[in-house]
This record gives C-alpha cells, structure tokens and sequence, in this order.
C-alpha cells in the first residue's frame, strides 16, 4: 500500500507493449460491483470522446478480484486500447499514466502520492445522492479537497458524471498546462498535512476523516 509514489512506468510499457508516444490514462471505476457497473458506462463514453482527441490513447483500468471479471467483459468492446490489470501492477500503472479518471474513494490519495493529475466522478441513485445532499456538511466528497477546503481536484458527480464534462475535465490534464500544475502543488500541500510521509493511502484517509470529524465537532460546540 505504501508504494504508491514507487512505481515503475518504464516497466509497466515494456510488459505491455505500450509505446514512449502513447499517452496512458488510467480508469478506476471502484471496487464494488454497484459503482463499477453505474460507471463504466460513462467511463467507456468519456474514453471514446477522448480518443476522437488523442490517437495515441491506451487506456489501463487497475481492478480488484471481486468487480475483475464484470470490468474484462465490459472493456471488451471499448473503442479504444483497454489493458484491464490486476490490483498487484496498480503502482506501475499509476507511474505510466499521464491522467486518471476514479471513482470517488481512497484512491485519490494513491493518485496524489503517485503525482497523477485527476478527475474523481461519481454516481448513486436518486434516493442515496438525496440523503447525502441533506447529511453532508462538507462542499466536497474527494479526500483532496477536503483537507484543502478547495475544489483541487474536479469533482463530476451525479448529473455532472456525463462524457462531455468528464473528458473535457480529463483532456485539460493530459495535456501540458496549469490544470497540471495546479493538482501537483495541491498534492503536495495535502500530503504535507497528512505527514509522516510513507504512509499508506488507507491511513491517510483515516487521518483527514478523523481532522474533518474534530473540526466539525469544534465548530458545532462553539455554535
């Protein structure tokens, strides 16, 4: 887990045939069969939008064993080159990756610690985006953002989780500019606020929900 920042990109192409001109973008639909199969919908559109763009796309979905099978046979079809990749080449492939695309989660922190600019999206039903607009007392749902009270991190949930908003989001990253620069100086703030260093992304979570609960709870008591 605490090898996020320690990938090997040069490995990762090598083994995969994946050339130093092809950009990589890594997608991350989530580790439950519910969210994986409401977002991989949109996440094969947003890709087909982006290829239109960028010929030399290949895009690298990391899974997990349980949503492994659901996500191979969704990405048999997609219209662009779709490596699905096992949870042990997750360091590599952040390391080739020019961008990401996630579901909201801890992997925003693994994306942070491997410096790969991203775009965090999300969708539930109507009922559970409901009860979380009433319960939330935080503007942001990414960890990111969180700690940092600011939208460093693009954040395309429920109606804004369409292609159109989530590759034009997505092509600002790939390509060189502030967008970049932006999330690398956010990344290093936050996770200077989440020290000590080398932790794992789980325990980086732990530590900003734990910072979030105290200072509402500080704030509650002095209204």
């Amino acid at each position: 887990e605490s090898g996020s920042d320690r990938g090997d990109g040069a490995r990762f192409r090598t083994r995969h045939a994946i050339g130093s001109e092809q950009t990589v973008l890594a997608i991350l639909p989530g580790s439950r069969r519910a969210e994986v199969q409401r977002l991989l919908g949109v996440f094969r559109e947003t890709a087909a939008l982006l290829s239109n763009g960028i010929a030399n796309l290949v895009v690298v979905i990391p899974t997990v064993a349980n949503v492994a099978d659901t996500v191979a046979q969704a990405a048999r079809d997609w219209p662009v080159r779709t490596l699905v990749v096992g949870p042990d080449e997750i360091h590599d492939a952040f390391a080739a990756a020019r961008a990401a695309l996630c579901a909201s989660g801890t992997v925003s922190l693994e994306l942070a610690m491997a410096r790969v600019p991203h775009v965090v999206a999300y969708k539930v039903n109507q009922l559970s985006g409901f009860a979380f607009w009433l319960v939330s007392r935080t503007r942001f749902v990414n960890l990111i953002n969180i700690l940092l009270r600011r939208p460093a991190v693009p954040e395309l949930l429920q109606y804004d989780c369409i292609s159109t908003k989530l590759a034009s989001a997505v092509s600002e990253l790939l390509a060189d500019g502030p967008a970049r620069e932006r999330q690398h100086t956010a990344f290093r703030e936050a996770l200077a606020m989440l020290a000590p260093p080398g932790a794992g992304p789980s325990r980086l979570a732990a530590r900003t929900v734990i910072g979030v609960s105290t200072a509402r709870s500080r704030t509650s008591s002095v209204a």
